[in-house]
């Protein structure tokens, strides 16, 4: 049987197409491997870093282009592009009935008529439909890579929370033994006070029976409650800890491994938490009172009627049969509602936080029209859900109800040939009742489990992989040097943005990059901070490979302006600080004179302390960009990055801020990037870069006799003849 795996983000699906091709060859390849050995981003993947991928693990692949015709001679399995943007494998194929086969990673095998499967594979106007072959080589059985058991590596995960808070933990098992040392008691007494205190007439005996049972019921009570307060306490601090741990990990990743995601994945990761934790509160719990319960009473049923106890554990064996076969529906629809959940997201995100952009476009109801048809994907896997628990309820009840009249009828039966007492049989009512609580609860511990280790497979990337992570060189000096540098993004088709790349970063010297719009002043400083890897050629960061060095102590000794920088909700103090938690106002009052928004900040009711950011004042962008400078001073850092980092400023802003930068500079080591010459022209050595490659080296006067790339530049824009 053909083996179908689940897409776990919404970009797997063509890394989950390879690993099921793989599977159907005899190896099952860990979706984290396949996902260290790809280009993939959060685009997904094309055609090319299939085959690519493929390749990699000992596939020998090649897209073709096939017509419905001629499908049945194209060598199966086969991934298929699948309406133009997500990736399936066709697996079989039946001729007769003309019925296709499809193991689709975002929904399961399906199977689709002939005149569905062409509307769906091929595109309109067209008449052939994409599709990648691909077949073992000798390389497929030689790969070297850490095989995978989720289940075993999710229950280490849960025992490192386990450990922090063993002492609840074991508390609230000591307290389930003894609910359930009461709960054992009731029967016994039900029986005593039906045969012993009715049939006797002792009325001081029924009365001293109810006490008891009184009695163990406010116990019950009272140790009930207590468990339930020691779990929610414990509840809490598990989730705090989850959490925790999840961001701090995130924390540690380089800027590459978030340009593979979307941020609405990490939003649901957080959501995983509470599952995960859910799971690690109840399961421990569940499993002792299971145990215990189905232990005791069924030991106490077989002792009253061997007859009702096999017909209760078959009837019981046949409900767990029953709610497990529904176990792969729940899952494939979980993975839908994942899927879909975080596109929806993203819509509602991109529309809220885009209004004004949608608004001169006129573009909102289209917007909203894209979230409508993800919303309306979820609501139908959402009713998908509903018939599911619908039959499985049914079912469920249904089953249970047979078992029941089947006790009472046989116990009703041995009644009235003398063969139980009608305590006996009250008793038995309450016994098979109990009974019947850890059957269901088995049931639903699967199912918690199994949507618990589906959370965790979700988070499993931030979790266990450490191939982002990088050295431990800490910082010596402010120098970087280029060497023969290549670098592109993600993605077997994206192009080299830097080329060939040589350069010194001059220590205590001001360097400014200069250039059209993409020719990769913005990846330049990136690859500076060390947030991405070069593919080819070297690049050292104060003397280190940048393989090499501690990231997070080489960006401490920085100070950043990026063109895409955030204000956070908090103060403009806490803006300028964001690393400390006591603040030097007298320095940031300072360094808000110095980029020039005193002002601004002396006009504002609660000054340096007025809130900004989403649930804050609105500012301009070019107060914006001030409060950037102002933060990227306050570290006082050995090394200065501008990226575009006075765009939104008026000539004069411009000319008091660099004017003020260059008076502190004090030694610093300053990469500016940006347009305007005015920036630019006091730069100790200005680099022209074109298509990601150096065309000149010079200081202002230097570049301006060349007349080059650089002179055309400021030609343009001072429209006068130089």
């Amino acid at each position: 049987m053909f083996k179908c795996f689940r897409q776990i983000e919404h970009s797997d699906c063509g890394l989950t197409c390879i690993r099921m091709i793989a599977k159907h060859y005899g190896t099952n390849i860990p979706l984290r491997y396949l996902h260290n050995i790809s280009d993939l981003n959060r685009l997904g993947m094309s055609i090319k870093d299939i085959t690519s991928c493929c390749n990699k693990i000992g596939l020998e692949s090649a897209a073709v282009r096939i017509s419905p015709e001629h499908i049945t001679d194209m060598p199966l399995p086969a991934i298929l592009f699948w309406q133009q943007r997500h990736f399936v494998v066709l697996y079989k194929i039946n001729s007769k009935k003309k019925k296709y086969y499809i193991a689709d990673p975002a929904q399961g095998k399906l199977t689709y008529s002939n005149d569905d499967f062409i509307k769906y594979w091929i595109p309109n106007g067209e008449h052939t439909g994409l599709a990648i072959l691909a077949e073992p080589n000798e390389e497929f059985n030689n790969l070297s890579y850490k095989k995978e058991n989720s289940l075993k590596d999710f229950f280490k995960y849960l025992f490192q929370f386990f450990k922090v808070h063993k002492v609840k933990f074991l508390l609230a098992l000591l307290i389930t033994i003894v609910i359930m040392a009461t709960d054992f008691a009731v029967p016994i007494l039900l029986k005593k006070t039906i045969d012993d205190g009715i049939g006797l007439k002792d009325v001081s005996l029924i009365v001293a029976l109810l006490l008891c049972q009184l009695a163990i019921t406010i116990g019950g009570l009272v140790a009930s409650s207590s468990m339930d307060l020691i779990l929610t306490k414990t509840g809490l601090g598990v989730h705090l800890d989850m959490v925790n741990t999840f961001l701090e990990r995130l924390a540690k990743f380089p800027l590459s491994f978030f340009d593979k995601k979307v941020s609405s994945d990490f939003v649901q990761k957080i959501s995983d938490q509470s599952r995960i934790k859910d799971f690690l509160l109840t399961f421990p719990n569940s499993i002792l009172i299971m145990i215990l319960t189905i232990i005791v009473f069924s030991t106490l049923l077989f002792h009253y009627s061997v007859i009702i106890f096999f017909i209760f554990i078959l009837m019981s064996l046949f409900e767990i049969v029953w709610n497990t076969l529904f176990l792969n529906k729940r899952k494939t629809l979980d993975y839908a509602y994942f899927t879909n959940s975080s596109e929806n997201r993203n819509h509602a995100y991109e529309l809220t936080n885009g209004m004004a952009d949608l608004k001169v476009n006129n573009a909102e109801y289209s917007r909203i029209g894209k979230w409508k048809e993800t919303q309306t994907a979820i609501n139908k896997i959402s009713m998908k859900s509903a018939w599911v628990n619908t039959i499985q309820g049914g079912g469920h009840t249904t089953i249970t109800r047979i078992k029941d009249l089947l006790v009472t009828g046989i116990g009703a039966t041995m009644v009235i040939y003398g063969d139980l007492t009608i305590g006996a049989l009250m008793t038995l009512g309450y016994i098979t009742g109990r009974l019947s609580q850890p059957f269901t609860t088995l049931g639903t511990s699967i199912s918690s489990l199994q949507d618990a280790l589906l959370s965790y497979q979700r988070i499993d990337d931030v979790i266990h992989d450490d191939s982002e992570f990088r050295g431990s060189k800490t910082f010596s000096e402010a120098s970087i040097e280029f060497k023969n540098v290549y670098f592109k993004y993600a993605g077997s088709s994206s192009p080299f943005v830097i080329k060939d790349f040589n350069l010194t970063i001059e220590k205590g010297k001001v360097t400014a990059l200069v250039g059209e719009s993409g020719c990769g002043k913005s990846t330049l400083i990136k690859l500076m901070l060390g947030f991405y890897i070069p593919q080819k050629g070297t690049l050292t960061l104060s003397g280190y490979n940048v393989r090499d060095i501690d990231n997070q102590n080489w960006l401490r000794h920085c100070g950043v302006v990026m063109q895409e920088a955030k204000i956070f909700t908090g103060t403009i103090l806490e803006n300028i600080s964001l690393s400390e938690d006591k603040p030097n106002i007298e320095k940031a009052l300072h360094l808000l004179d110095t980029v020039g928004l005193m002002t601004f900040i002396n006009s504002l009711p609660m000054g340096i302390h007025t809130k900004v950011g989403v649930s804050g004042i609105e500012m301009s962008g070019g107060q914006k960009q001030r409060l950037m400078i102002a933060r990227a001073l306050y570290k006082d850092p050995d090394l200065l990055f501008l990226d575009e980092a006075t765009s939104s400023l008026d000539a004069n802003n411009e000319s008091s801020i660099v004017s003020n930068i260059n008076s502190i500079k004090n030694g610093k080591t300053i990469v500016i990037a940006a347009h305007r010459l005015s920036t630019v022209k006091n730069a100790d050595k200005i680099v022209f870069i074109k298509d990601g490659c150096i065309a000149e080296v010079g200081s202002h006067d230097e570049l301006i006799a060349l007349k080059g790339n650089y002179w055309q530049l400021v030609r343009n824009q001072l429209q006068l003849s130089v």
